[in-house]
Parts: C-alpha cells; structure tokens; sequence
C-alpha cells in the first residue's frame, strides 16, 4: 500500500511539472525566464520518473544504477534552481549564469556525475528501493543543500533590489521554496525512513506555479508568434561612438519606421527629445535622480534593467536608444554599468530586439573601451 501511494504521488507530480512547464514554455517560447522555468519543471518530472523506476526494482544491482541516476536528478534540479533565481528582476545576478549557461551547466552536470558515483548502498523498504541514509549519499545531498542555499541567497538580493512590497514578499516564498524538499524529508528520518525528497518537491513545484502564474513574479508574458523578422531579425547590440546624438536617432527612427517598438533612455530632459523627435511619440525613461513617473535614479541600475527588460519581454521586437550612459558612470562603478548593459544586450539578442548605446569614448578607460567594444558591433556617431 505505501508503494502504491507513493508512486501515484510521484506520477502526479511528474505529470503537474510536464504540463506546467509546458504550459510557460508554450506562453513564450522566446523568453529565457521562461525557458528556466521549463527546464526547472522537466526536472522534476524526469526525477519523478526516475523515482519510481527505482522504487519497483527488483535486483539490488539494478536499483544501485537507477538509485544513481536519481541522485543525479536531484543535483540537477537544484542547479536548475539556481539558473531560474538567476533571471529574477532587481537581482545583482541577474542574467549572470545566462551568459554563460554552457560553462554553468557543464559544472552542474561534473557535479551530478560526481554525486552518483558517489552513491554506493540503496536500501529495500516497504515503499520500494530508497538511497540509503549513508555516508556515500552525503555528497549528492550535501550538494543539493548548497546549490539550494546559493538559489535562496540570488532571490534574497533581488529583494533587497526592490522596493514593492508585493515583490519582496513573494521572493521570500522563492527563496524558501528549494529548502522544502529537505524541510519534508525531517519528520520521515525522525521515524527513521529513508529521506524521501518528492512530497517536499510537490510543494515546491506548487509554489513555483504559484509565484509564476498568479503573480508573474517572473514576468513572463505571452507570445503567439515569433518575434518579427526586421533589419535586426537576430537581434543587435550596437556602441555608437562619438558625441553627435543626430545618427544614434537616425537608426533608431528607422528602426521604429520599420515596425519596432521603441523606448529612449536619456539624460536630457525628455520634453525637449520629444520636440527634436516631433511628430513621433514614442515612451521615455528620464535618468534623474527627481522622482517622478518615467523617472529612474541614475544610481537604481536594477530598477533601470527591470524597466528596460520588461519593456523588451512586452513589447518585442523592440529597439531601445541609451544616450546617458555617461551619467551612469558617473554615478556607479564603471563594472556595475557595464554588467547591467550586458544584461540588456542578452534580453535584447534573444527577443530579436535591438540595443543601441552612444557614448562618448573619452569618457572610459581603454581598457573598459576595449571591453565594451568587444561585446558590441561598433559604429561612429557621424552625421
């Protein structure tokens, strides 16, 4: 009877994961966020499967190699924790491990693979084969915890990033969410069980699905087609070097002429970029320390990457103009403007969207020139 509860609980779970991510993924299949989701949710289900597999072994060797590969499993799911915390708005991390996903999901595999080796006993119980509360499981389980401590500490510094009420109480739940499968385990190990991680993985994956879909913490939005195939079909990135603002709104008049939606980051006050742009209208963020609607603090750069992505996320394919780079500089450190401007070019690459920055390169060092100059397609503000 155990054995039967257990494995519907399990095969319930793997089909509420299936279905949920597909259900994100299917909103967008463009949107990286979403992307995260998905691949977090397929985990689940893969690890589920897996689970009952080796709950209904029949040799102790067999159950040995499918015990293996839950391990495995686990590992995996709590990176992928990680890799979906890492798109939370407001996060200083935000984005970091979607630039370099290969390099991150190789070491997350290097760790699962490292896990399962590990792994030397399961043990026949009442409910089926279970890893054994030994020393050998510690690894993979001790693993786990950390890459759950690592998720829950990038979801507290997007709160600490915030200043909605909403938001930050929500992240709590996010960051709470990875410690469940643990937290559930506790009372089936005082009675000395096994350490069974699927009822805490059921109630992690409800929060998630609750989080996502009814708060859209994660701000994924719908999509029934592909993002436009313009003049920057696979997206663009590009540095205008110089300090003639006329060529910089050139290209970007164009680009909106062509179909794409379009928003300005400026220093100057927006009345007077809208005259120099009249009759098109198109919506502005002002970089000023003065509060106000449309107004964002030189110094708030997660509030400024919010703004821009969410824009890109909505409004795709889409072409955002920064002209104030220059004053964000002068206000934070020189890599802290860069990683947020790095953030945009991903979101924009990905939507198919388009980036363009002018700055005036006497105002960097040459080393960060070069830096910026390699990350983006390089053109001279000339009239």
């Amino acid at each position: 009877m155990e054995s039967l509860i257990y494995t519907l609980l399990l095969l319930a779970l793997a089909a509420f994961s299936f279905l949920l991510g597909l259900h994100i993924m299917l909103k967008n299949p463009y949107h990286r966020p979403g992307q995260a989701f998905f691949i977090l949710m397929i985990i689940i289900a893969i690890r589920c499967l897996l689970t009952t597999y080796f709950l209904h072994s029949t040799e102790p060797e067999a159950a040995l190699m499918r015990g293996k590969a839950v391990m495995a499993a686990t590992v995996l799911f709590y990176g992928s924790t990680c890799y979906l915390a890492s798109f939370l708005p407001y996060s200083r991390y935000r984005g970091g491990l979607a630039r370099y996903s290969a390099h991150y999901w190789a070491g997350i595999a290097i760790l699962a693979t490292v896990s399962a080796i590990a792994l030397d006993s399961v043990v026949d119980t009442p409910w089926g084969y279970m890893i054994e509360k030994a020393p050998s499981a510690l690894v993979g389980y001790g693993t786990s915890l950390a890459l759950a401590t690592l998720a829950s500490f990038i979801a507290v510094t997007a709160r600490q990033g915030s200043k909605d009420a909403s938001f930050r109480s929500n992240v709590l739940l996010l960051a709470a969410a990875p410690f469940l499968p643990f937290v559930a385990a506790a009372p089936f190990m005082a009675f000395g069980m096994p350490i069974l991680l699927s009822p805490g993985l059921f109630a992690a994956a409800l929060i998630y699905a609750h989080l996502v879909e009814k708060h859209k913490i994660m701000s994924i939005p719908s999509s029934s087609r592909a993002p436009r195939t313009r003049r920057a079909a696979s997206g663009g990135s590009i540095l205008m070097e110089g300090i003639d603002m006329r060529y910089a709104y050139r290209t970007f008049l164009n680009d909106v002429s062509a179909g794409y939606s379009g928003l300005i980051i400026c220093r100057r006050y927006p009345d007077r970029v809208r005259k120099e742009l009249s009759p098109l209208d198109v919506p502005m963020i002002w970089l000023s320390s003065q509060p106000g609607q449309d107004h964002v603090d030189p110094t708030s750069l997660n509030i400024l990457l919010h703004t821009v992505t969410r824009f890109i996320e909505r409004s795709a394919p889409a072409v955002i103009l920064i002209e104030g780079v220059e004053c964000l500089i002068t206000q934070n450190s020189v890599g802290e403007v860069l990683r947020t401007l790095y953030s945009m070019r991903d979101s924009a690459i990905v939507t198919g969207s388009k980036l363009i920055i002018l700055l005036d390169p006497e105002i960097l060092h040459e080393k960060d020139l070069a830096m910026m100059e390699k990350e983006f397609t390089v053109q001279y503000a000339t009239a």
